[in-house]
């Protein structure tokens, strides 16, 4: 498994304004296996789906993945462009006030 492909099946399955893949496996597993990542995903196909929802509208795409072992964690964060924008605007307050 590796970033490109995660990126494309999230793209391929949700009207995506950014997908941001981040290999996390250092430490988790053995040298050059790419199993553990993070990904931050914002499109509007997730207005009025619960967390849940997303998650597992995200998960799903991975079941195969999971399960016979390319992929062992997907860890996830899952906004709408105007919770992203909101989360930036926040960190930039968070950031002047320092």
């Amino acid at each position: 498994m590796n970033e490109d492909l995660i990126r494309n099946k999230i793209q391929a399955q949700f009207k995506t304004q950014s997908v941001d893949v981040i290999n996390d496996s250092q430490g988790h597993h053995r040298t050059g296996v790419n199993t553990h990542f993070r990904v931050v995903v914002v499109s509007e196909d997730f207005v009025n789906l619960s967390r849940i929802q997303r998650q597992q509208a995200v998960m799903n795409l991975f079941k195969e993945d999971l399960r016979t072992g390319p992929l062992h964690s997907l860890s996830l964060k899952l906004l709408t462009s105007a919770e992203s924008e909101k989360k930036n605007l926040e960190a930039m307050t968070c950031h002047s006030k320092n």
